[in-house]
């Protein structure tokens, strides 16, 4: 779930831009999916830039999500007024600021050294991933526990692009 994926991505950055690669596992296939790209994080929002396997840009914004193709136009693939995406929004606001009182309305947290479990209190995410971990302060790693497999995102501080 990209969009879980670039969430847990924002509530994790110290620095405004950086690589990634991404594992993510899934029930019934015996490799995971790997991903490797570049993100920026500002007061605008979050771009979520995958370079391979495939290109893409997924961009959240104060209005909404957005995807790219490469010969493509930019698609708004949903609006603030969808509720879920609303209440996205505002996490994803609270996660780049680092905003940990407005993050505790939608999440138990709990800390242990340098890792930071994040566990949804709402049902309806909670389907979706049921655990979230930041190791490291800047992270290094954020793991998504979710129902069919999990998500571990490696990190590293870059330049801007």
């Amino acid at each position: 779930m990209a969009l879980l994926s670039t969430l847990a991505l924002a509530a994790s950055l110290a620095q405004p831009c950086g690589e990634f690669s991404q594992q993510k596992t899934l029930q019934g296939l015996s490799k995971p999916l790997e991903s490797r790209g570049h993100y920026s994080a500002g007061p605008g929002g979050l771009d979520w830039v995958t370079d391979s396997p495939f290109p893409s840009t997924l961009s959240v914004r104060k209005d909404g999500l957005y995807q790219a193709l490469p010969g493509q136009g930019e698609s708004r693939l949903a609006s603030m007024d969808n509720p879920l995406v609303a209440s996205l929004g505002r996490l994803l606001a609270a996660v780049v600021s680092g905003d940990t009182s407005s993050l505790a309305q939608d999440f138990e947290l709990s800390q242990d050294g340098e890792k930071l479990t994040l566990k949804p209190k709402d049902p309806t995410l909670a389907k979706a991933v049921t655990e979230m971990q930041v190791q490291g302060r800047p992270a290094r790693e954020v793991r998504l526990i979710e129902p069919g497999g999990e998500t571990l995102i490696s990190l590293s501080p870059g330049q801007c692009r």
